[in-house]
């Protein structure tokens, strides 16, 4: 018998897809490409980044590949059982012996094979700060530990929220709140506890937390290093756990019978009230179709409400100084939180609806490709409206705030600076804004393209937000420090980094909104024709140049 043969079967065919290897050679890459802009700038002003140069370069390298790995669960593994409920396959796979720990762990291994491989390529790299100084064998081994032990969690996570869920959406949704609340909820418990003082901090609930062995495993003698790859290793082996418990239990699709005012009361904050629901159907349906299940957009709604209130009262508690640090990392982190569910919802409808075959039936009717696209954009807005003015709203608050500090603490005696210094918060603020907003314009027309020429909105959505975010913020931030040496040597202000950055990203924002939308308004019935199932012929082998006939010998008389 054959020790977990779904796992044996993926892997077998995991090996023969090109995705496979060039996730190998795309993450070593980006980790070269990454070390050599570092290093090109270190050359060339030394004193702009200091004396510990591979400790700052490991530094770099190590929170990227904690990025990386934590995304792993949102993108890889978040949708990898719910797709074989989808598609009615789960079933027959329960109708042999096969066990709920076959189905679990053989998708794990098949998920998590890009994942390991794009992570064991950036470790070379990462090793070669070894010989730039300021990083110790220990340091470095305890690291690759520690990303090891994060890249289980996210992977584990995703495969146990996949065990409950059947849509892709509120899979990946679950995954990115389940990540969220187990990288901020650790340290926000440990600050409740001290007080919101730093001087009381002690790390409690802190051990939990993924990213704790990563910032201890430089601490040659501290003792919770092991406590702080425990405990997330724990909680992903429960994980795994409950997905091998449940699969078995939730693969069928259950009726829901229920009535009374209960029942009216949460499809009425599910699906809308009937009059909302007649006027968007009456006005465009593809507002409907886009956005009539609003569960998942309540739940982004009160978590992004929560953390804007959280962060106004840290600020009436604790005052300008301490609120500002957290208002920071809040403002990031939601920022990054609202960059994924655009793409998420941008991709989502397009993707699903080629897949079931709604698409084909809208474009059937009278509906045009512009009525289409707009409808998208309008429930788009809908869903992501209040989240974006909390967002705004902080970031508002937060620039106020940085503004009144700059003004108190800049020396007076130095006015050129302080002209420089004003400037710079001045450009930043402004840019910045102006390049959230046409970032997620960027996202939602591309996700559209993505999601419609996908086969899977996991995998349309990987690419939105890699084509569009990822790969260029890297690029733009090499770009920054080669601009900062040019300040330098042109003697200008360092105001004109952050200025010429902006203009980087809405180059690139530019293009990818214009180049989707022509391709969205020329070509969406073409693209919507085709199929996925489509088996491309094998080449045939070319003939010799020169062919003889075979001429039996001849036999003698």
């Amino acid at each position: 018998m054959t020790l977990l043969p779904i796992a044996a079967r993926e892997l077998r065919v995991a090996s023969r897809q090109g995705g496979t290897y060039w996730t190998r050679v795309a993450a070593a890459g980006l980790a070269i490409v990454v070390s050599g802009g570092f290093i090109l700038v270190w050359m060339n002003n030394p004193m702009a980044i200091g004396g510990n140069t591979g400790q700052m370069l490991f530094s770099i390298l190590k929170w990227l590949c904690f990025a990386f790995v934590c995304s792993t669960g949102l993108f890889l593994t978040s949708d990898c059982l719910s797709e074989e409920k989808r598609e009615g396959t789960m079933g027959l796979l329960f109708l042999t012996d096969l066990r709920g720990y076959d189905v679990v762990l053989g998708k794990l291994m098949a998920s998590s094979l890009r994942a390991f491989f794009g992570l064991l390529a950036c470790f070379p790299v990462l090793g070669l700060t070894l010989m730039a100084g300021g990083v110790s064998g220990l340091e470095f081994w305890r690291t690759l530990t520690a990303l090891c032990n994060a890249l289980f969690f996210s992977l584990a996570a995703g495969v146990f929220v996949s065990a409950f869920s059947r849509d892709t959406l509120k899979a990946i949704t679950a995954v990115m709140a389940f990540c969220t609340i187990a990288l901020a909820a650790p340290p926000l418990l440990d600050y409740w506890r001290a007080d919101w003082t730093a001087n009381n901090f002690v790390p409690k609930f802190l051990v939990a937390s993924p990213a704790y062995a990563l910032i201890v495993a430089p601490q040659r003698n501290s003792p919770m290093f092991w406590p702080a790859l425990f405990w997330p290793n724990l909680t992903a082996w429960l994980c795994l756990a409950l997905a091998c418990f449940f699969v078995p239990r939730t693969w069928q699709e259950k009726s829901k019978v229920s009535s009374g005012n209960a029942s009216r009361g949460r499809g009425r904050w599910r699906f809308g009230g009937r009059r909302q629901r007649i006027k968007w159907l009456e006005l465009n349906p593809i507002i409907w179709l886009a956005s009539r299940d609003q569960w998942v957009t309540q739940c982004a709604r009160m978590v992004f409400l929560a953390f804007g209130g959280l962060g106004f009262y840290l600020w009436w508690k604790l005052g300008s100084n301490g609120f500002q640090g957290f208002m920071t990392a809040t403002h990031s982190l939601l920022g990054l939180i609202l960059y994924i569910w655009v793409a998420a919802q941008a991709t989502r409808f397009p993707s699903d609806a080629r897949r079931n075959g709604a698409l084909e039936l809208v474009l059937c009717t009278p509906v045009t490709i512009a009525q289409m696209i707009r409808g998208q954009w309008i429930a788009l807005l809908r869903m992501t409206f209040l989240p974006l003015l909390v967002i705004l709203g902080m970031s508002a608050f937060q620039q106020y705030q940085a503004w009144m500090i700059l003004i108190g603490n800049v020396p007076v005696a130095n006015s050129q600076v302080n002209k420089d210094m004003e400037i710079y918060q001045l450009v930043s603020a402004i840019s910045g804004t102006v390049v959230f907003l046409t970032t997620l314009a960027a996202l939602g027309w591309f996700g559209m393209l993505m999601g419609l020429r996908s086969k899977k909105t996991s995998a349309a959505l990987m690419k939105t937000v890699v084509l569009v975010q990822v790969l260029p913020w890297l690029a733009v931030a090499i770009l920054q420090g080669v601009l900062m040496m040019a300040t330098i040597w042109m003697k200008i202000s360092f105001y004109w980094t952050a200025l010429l950055a902006a203009v980087a990203f809405l180059m690139k924002d530019a293009t990818f909104i214009f180049w989707s939308r022509h391709r969205l308004y020329r070509d969406f019935r073409e693209i919507a024709a085709q199929s996925f199932d489509i088996v491309r012929p094998a080449k045939a082998s070319p003939l010799p140049s020169r062919m003889t006939p075979d001429i039996p010998p001849v036999l003698p008389a």
